[in-house]
C-alpha cells in the first residue's frame, strides 16, 4: 500500500497553527530570559554591597555604620575598597555612564531622566562590569546593574536602596504588605526592592 503523504492544505494549516503559537509564547519567553539575567545581576550587587558593608564595619569595628560616614570622601574610600571602579560618574562625563532619555516605572510609563535617582557630584560610580551605582553619606544607594543598557526600567536594572545604621541593606520602603509593594512598584521605585526580596529575588511585573 503506497504511504499517503501531506496536502499541500494541511502542511500550510499545521504551519500557521505553529506561527500563530510561537507570536503568543515567544514574547513572554523573551522577557522571562531577560528577567532572569537582570534577577542574578540585581542579586549579585545586592549581595556585594551587603558583603561590603559588613566588611568595612568589622574593620571600623563598629556597629553603627553611618557614625563613620561623615563626608562624601568617606564614602568614595568605601567604594574604592570594596568594588573595581572604572570611572567615576560626575556631571562632567555623565553621558558614559547613564543612559540619555528618561527610565520608565515598571508599568512602561515615563518616569524621570538619572540626575532624580544618583548623586553626580562626587559619589557616583562605574564598576568594571558596567554596573553605575551612588551612595550618599546617609546610605542611600542608586543603582542601574547594567549602565546604559535597556531595558532602563525602575524595578528591572534601576533599584533604590538603604543602608540601615546596623549596616542591613532594604528597600526604601519597608511598611507596606506584599501586595501592596507590588502595586506600589509599577509606579514607585521606592517600593520595588522591598518587594523584589520578598517575592525571592523574582521579577513578575
Amino acid at each position: 500500500m503506497k504511504n499517503k503523504g501531506f496536502t499541500l492544505a494541511e502542511v500550510l494549516i499545521t504551519l500557521t497553527v505553529v506561527g500563530f503559537v510561537a507570536a503568543l509564547t515567544l514574547p513572554s519567553l523573551y522577557s522571562n530570559i531577560n528577567n532572569a539575567v537582570l534577577e542574578k545581576q540585581t542579586v549579585k550587587f545586592y549581595t556585594q554591597l551587603q558583603e561590603a558593608v559588613k566588611r568595612y564595619m568589622a574593620i571600623e569595628m563598629t556597629d553603627k555604620i553611618y557614625w563613620n560616614w561623615r563626608r562624601a570622601s568617606d564614602v568614595q574610600k568605601f567604594v574604592k575598597d570594596n568594588f573595581v571602579i572604572e570611572r567615576a560618574c560626575g556631571r562632567n562625563n555623565t553621558t558614559e555612564c547613564f543612559p540619555d532619555t528618561n527610565y520608565v516605572h515598571a508599568n512602561d510609563t515615563k518616569a524621570f531622566p538619572y540626575d532624580r535617582y544618583f548623586t553626580l557630584e562626587k559619589n557616583s560610580f562605574m564598576t568594571s562590569d558596567g554596573m553605575v551605582f551612588s551612595i550618599n553619606t546617609g546610605g542611600f544607594v542608586a543603582v542601574d546593574i547594567n549602565g546604559k543598557n535597556k531595558p532602563n526600567k525602575e524595578g528591572h536594572d534601576l533599584w533604590l536602596m538603604r543602608i540601615q545604621n546596623d549596616g542591613t541593606v532594604v528597600g526604601i520602603n519597608n511598611t507596606a504588605t506584599k501586595a501592596k509593594l507590588l502595586t506600589n512598584c509599577k509606579t514607585d521605585v521606592y517600593s520595588c526592592f522591598t518587594y523584589f526580596k520578598l517575592n525571592n529575588f523574582k521579577i513578575d511585573y
